[in-house]
């Protein structure tokens, strides 16, 4: 199962760097920058702006400790592979509507049931977030949005077995060499086979420094309140990641850390150790457009 999904995602990578490759020298449309006459600093910059022009592949790795009051608990761990675009749609009126899908796949997934620990493979559940935004004269960003969790968990250890909906804001500043804001989604849960309906709200704070050599260091915790069991997750995240070109092909590489200082349930992560390969391709969707 391992073998076939990183397959899979090598052919998913190979097949939109080469199409995008055949389209570059064809017409484009305004949601691409041209990034090869771009500096790296300058695609830093573009990358760590949530408003982005720029499309996207970018592919997270994360490594999970866990621990809480449960027997075993600190001896567990978990892995999980995920394929995050950012796909910008421009408008004529100049803002954008972004499209970010988030697939998962448990390489590894640790839960707890009437004979104890126990691990699953698989996929998990497909969450995409639409916004709708752009940038103020002040470089003030801002967007507002959906987000859904579809239920497409191969296993029901996997996901929350439920449909989820709710809305979604995002509010930042973009300076020569920071950007700092703030997104904050609720999703409540509906249909599926669940007896207890998602309730749950998401607070990303995010500050990043961008340096000189398309370095970018900062911080992006996300928080999250689950209103059902009255229990917060909130981590201590660092950032640390760089922009390089690879045959003129941008990529951002970096890696974060999360450290889970609220603890309320008998199960919970501690530790989070991350990697994120991302490049730079044309958005060959908005040119069929």
């Amino acid at each position: 199962m391992i073998i076939r999904f990183a397959c899979i995602l090598f052919l998913t990578f190979g097949f939109v760097l080469n199409l995008s490759a055949q389209t570059e020298g064809k017409k484009q449309t305004n949601s691409d920058t041209d990034f090869k006459n771009k500096s790296t600093d300058e695609i830093a910059k573009d990358l760590a702006n949530p408003n982005t022009p720029l499309t996207s592949l970018r592919v997270k790795t994360q490594f999970r400790t866990y621990n809480g009051t449960l027997e075993d608990a600190d001896n567990q761990s978990s892995t999980v592979v995920q394929l995050q675009p950012t796909l910008p749609f421009p408008l004529k009126n100049g803002n954008k509507i972004w499209i970010r899908p988030a697939i998962p796949y448990h390489t590894k997934q640790t839960f707890y049931n009437e004979n104890g620990f126990a691990t699953e493979n698989g996929l998990g559940d497909i969450v995409i977030d639409f916004q709708y935004g752009g940038t103020t004269k002040k470089a003030m960003l801002w967007s507002l949005g959906v987000t859904t969790t579809m239920p497409s968990a191969t296993k029901n250890e996997l996901g929350i077995n439920q449909w989820a909906v709710g809305p979604g804001i995002q509010l930042a500043y973009l300076s020569k060499k920071t950007v700092a804001g703030g997104f904050v989604t609720q999703q409540w849960g509906f249909g599926g086979n669940s007896t207890e309906k998602l309730k749950i709200t998401s607070f990303q704070m995010f500050a990043v420094f961008l340096p000189t050599g398309g370095w970018n260091i900062g911080s992006a915790p996300i928080i999250n309140y689950d209103n059902n069991n009255k229990s917060w997750a909130i981590p201590i995240n660092f950032v640390i990641g760089k922009t390089i070109k690879i045959n003129q092909r941008p990529w951002k590489i970096s890696v974060e850390t999360n450290y889970f200082i609220e603890q309320n349930l008998p199960f919970e992560p501690k530790w989070m150790i991350g990697v994120n390969i991302a490049p730079v391709v044309k958005n060959v969707i908005a040119n069929w457009f």
